[in-house]
């Protein structure tokens, strides 16, 4: 999958990228004053090359030849969808949910913290959204 629009580029994550998903979902998450720190940078990077990279399907949207958001879904869940801090509000996470809606047979659920994310036992929301076309 490719598309390019404001600068950005969308691809299917490889294994090999998960050193650079790390480098983009480890300083968000670090970002976020109100999550406490649960896991080192290495464990992230594990995590992502372990269980999401071989459970999900992972779009990363590259500008200037490096991710700056990715977004991982397994069928209607969306997983994990992160952008960089210098990324945001540039259009990275809107071209990634475009895209995966574009794809979707089924309706898809994003559950996030009401004040951003949640392993944490923050209090969350579900989005749900469906192709009503």
């Amino acid at each position: 999958m490719s598309m390019a629009t404001q600068g950005l580029a969308l691809r299917r994550a490889l294994p090999r990228d998960a050193p650079a998903l790390a480098a983009v979902s480890t300083p968000s998450l670090r970002g976020l004053d109100f999550l406490p720190v649960l896991h080192t940078p290495a464990e992230d990077r594990s995590f992502l090359e372990r269980v999401i990279l071989a459970n999900c399907a992972v779009t990363i949207a590259a500008g200037g030849g490096r991710p700056v958001a990715f977004l991982a879904r397994q069928a209607a869940e969306i997983s994990l969808l992160y952008t960089q801090a210098d990324a945001i509000r540039r259009g990275a996470g809107g071209l990634l949910l475009g895209a995966v809606q574009r794809l979707a047979a089924q309706p898809l659920e994003l559950w996030y913290f009401q004040a951003n994310w949640n392993e944490e036992t923050l209090p969350d929301i579900r989005y749900r959204w469906e192709n009503r076309t």
